[in-house]
């Protein structure tokens, strides 16, 4: 069972997850263990009797969605049916292209919005009273920047794409098809010849890249690679969910889940914000061009974009250049004790706990995007008040504190 098991595994790992179909006679099958099947999501595709009213013959394999056992009268003087495995799919279902609003992030388009920026006169932002005021003139000035540098433009979005396929490819792909549909036979073989190779080398690339170095130093993060590969990864689209037996889509289903998110916080009363007067602020507390600089140079320019709509590659390209209005709107945020409305702001996603969500209230979570330079603020705002209050919070408190977590609590 031991190399049983070792053959499979070393057939997965040259192969990237291919399709498994395990035939094993009687005494194989006795010896196949739950291990083995949970392992490598064998499924059993014979579920009738084989012999009398026993199974007798049995079948393991990845592929039981896509094909059902069919049993078929003995041959000859053999007591044993027959097992026909018949295909219920004639191909993988595809998903629809959809269409997606973005922006064209070419290089001398960057270059352009870059060189914008550094142009800006940020000093009749700094003049405004309000951190309000100055927010909306920084997203004004930013916006416009990106409109007219940074055009929007439309592109399909194919959910059956792998990970791997880049522009390039895609560019092949669509020179062959040409070519194919032109009747030209010496340019169609050139281009397929190409696409075999670059969908080749970007597959190799892409697993010695992401996957294969975890192999050994972090095999979870192995495996769920190998599963993007194979596509087991991609979870369905939320379109439609049953709520009190009522199927809701579109609209109506945004409406539930927005409703039911709202509901955990419904019986919280909501504060009275009184302002308190301050006659000055001690130099300790303002904070500094140079620590905004470093904050925004330390943003993750891939991480998703909040309500306000700006790219983190921005912030961190154009730090030197934007901290100046940033730092600015932080001590203005802070000397009126306010926060201004866009950054207290979210979007709110609804993320699936299981692969198939059944029920709002307990199959969903939120995931909240907010905007970048709000965190940023909140950070600074932490790190001073921390050494204050962190004497005075409960012992039994796990959220929110540093070096702890629920693990602890549990």
């Amino acid at each position: 069972m031991t190399m049983f098991f070792e053959c499979i595994s070393s057939n997965v790992w040259i192969l990237y997850l291919p399709p498994i179909l395990i035939l094993p006679s009687w005494s194989l099958v006795i010896s196949i263990n739950s291990n083995l099947v949970n392992s490598f999501r064998l499924k059993k595709l014979v579920t009738k009797p084989t012999r009398e009213s026993n199974i007798l013959d049995q079948a393991f394999s990845t592929l039981s969605p896509f094909y059902d056992a069919i049993i078929l009268p003995p041959i000859g003087q053999s007591d044993h049916s027959n097992i026909l495995l018949q295909p219920i799919l004639t191909h993988a279902p595809s998903l629809p292209t959809t269409r997606l609003q973005n922006r064209d992030y070419r290089a001398p388009n960057k270059q352009n919005l870059i060189s914008r920026l550094n142009t800006v006169n940020w000093t009749p932002l700094m003049r405004l009273k309000s951190c309000e005021e100055q927010l909306n003139s920084f997203q004004s000035v930013v916006h416009v920047a990106l409109n007219s540098c940074i055009l929007m433009r439309t592109v399909k979005h194919h959910p059956n794409d792998k990970p791997w396929i880049t522009h390039v490819i895609k560019e092949s792909i669509k020179k062959r098809q040409q070519a194919w549909l032109n009747n030209d036979l010496h340019q169609y073989n050139v281009y397929r010849n190409k696409v075999i190779k670059l969908c080749k080398r970007a597959r190799q690339r892409f697993y010695n890249d992401k996957i294969n170095h975890m192999h050994e130093s972090n095999p979870k993060k192995w495996w769920d690679g190998i599963k993007l590969l194979s596509g087991l990864s991609n979870f369905p689209p939320l379109t439609s969910l049953a709520v009190n037996g009522t199927v809701l889509k579109d609209f109506d289903l945004a409406v539930a889940i927005n409703e039911s998110f709202c509901s955990v916080a419904a019986d919280i009363p909501q504060l009275n914000f009184t302002p308190i007067p301050v006659s000055n602020i001690p130099d300790e507390y303002i904070i500094t061009r140079d620590a905004v600089e470093l904050a925004l140079v330390a943003v993750q320019d891939r991480k998703s974009v909040g309500p306000d709509e700006i790219p983190n590659w921005v912030l961190k390209t154009c730090a030197t250049t934007i901290s100046i209005p940033v730092c600015s709107m932080f001590n203005s945020s802070i000397r009126e004790g306010r926060v201004p409305g866009l950054w207290k702001c979210a979007d709110v996603l609804p993320l699936g706990k299981i692969f198939r969500p059944k029920s709002i209230d307990t199959d969903l979570r939120p995931i909240f995007l907010t905007a970048v330079l709000s965190t940023i603020l909140e950070s600074f705002v932490f790190n001073r008040l921390a050494p204050i209050v962190m004497p005075y919070i409960d012992p039994f408190q796990f959220g929110s504190v540093k070096k702890s977590s629920t693990t602890h609590a549990l």
